[in-house]
């Protein structure tokens, strides 16, 4: 992943960093509001785009300051779509998805204290009902002909199995998305679980918010582990990480939760046991390859 520090050179940059830095420029206002910032990904929007990455960053994170400061919502969803085949250059759409504002209070602010921002970055605001706006902003491809953003490192981690428990509807729609684009079968929620059987067993990963988690319904996991390796990991909000899992393995996936996020967990988590695999066949060339994944 690029640093902070290349994330401007040459006139490319990797989107998850934008989200990131606007998400961090926020963190003030968020706390202070208790706001949490969810972004909504589609599986069209590539990883490295060319454009004027600090003119988006600050673009968004100015009009979020300005939602942050007048909405009473406790989420603000940021919805970001392209057109399935994104051939060179095309429109990226940055939706903000039920604000409490009104649109034309936004389009003010926005001509008002950023217009030379919109013009550098060609931004065409939109609405479509009163409380959410789109704005259209056109970027280039950084490699011609890429259609698939995030390739993992190996087939065997597709097609995983993923228990999903997260209070927030919109985030765990979020989230959701974001394993689909890997192939990945995601039941969000208990209530959906227990239709489908109630077997802990069925899943490959085990995703819940770090609330939810206690000592029994671990003692359930540990149990499951020893027969198969279900993969515990908890949602958390921020990165300063607690100490009481130390007694069951367990992995922590820290919000904003962005595309790159659920590569990184997933490389993660089945790194080993891919390598571990490809040495009983005996496919030691690909244990060697895999090391580049690894952070």
């Amino acid at each position: 992943m690029q640093t902070t520090d290349n994330i401007f050179e040459d006139n490319t940059f990797d989107i998850n960093m934008v989200l990131m830095m606007v998400f961090t420029s926020l963190e003030e206002i968020r706390v202070k509001k208790n706001i949490e910032l969810i972004y909504e990904i589609g599986s069209t929007i590539p990883k490295k785009l060319k454009g004027d990455a600090e003119a988006l960053t600050t673009f968004l994170t100015e009009i979020l300051i300005f939602i942050c400061n007048n909405t009473q919502n406790r989420e603000i969803v940021i919805s970001l779509s392209a057109p399935q085949d994104f051939l060179y250059e095309e429109p990226i759409c940055f939706e903000f998805k039920d604000t409490g504002i009104d649109h034309s209070k936004i389009s003010t602010f926005i001509e008002e204290n950023l217009y030379n921002s919109a013009i550098t970055l060609d931004a065409k605001i939109e609405d479509n009902s009163v409380n959410s706006f789109q704005i259209y902003m056109p970027f280039k491809l950084n490699e011609l002909g890429e259609r698939r953003h995030y390739r993992l490192p190996n087939k065997d981690m597709l097609h995983k199995k993923v228990l999903l428990i997260c209070d927030s509807q919109k985030e765990s729609q979020s989230i959701k998305k974001m394993f689909e684009y890997f192939n990945y079968d995601v039941i969000v929620g208990f209530d959906e679980h227990t239709r489908n059987g109630n077997q802990l067993k069925e899943y490959d990963i085990l995703l819940m918010e770090k609330e939810h988690a206690n000592r029994n319904f671990e003692k359930m996991i540990l149990e499951i582990q020893k027969e198969k390796p279900l993969k515990y990991v908890l949602l958390h909000n921020s990165h300063v990480i607690d100490d009481m899992h130390k007694h069951i393995d367990c992995t922590y996936l820290v919000k904003p939760i962005i595309q790159e996020s659920i590569y990184e967990l997933i490389t993660s988590l089945f790194t080993e046991t891919v390598k571990d695999a490809n040495y009983i066949f005996g496919e030691t060339s690909v244990i060697v390859n895999m090391n580049k994944y690894i952070d």
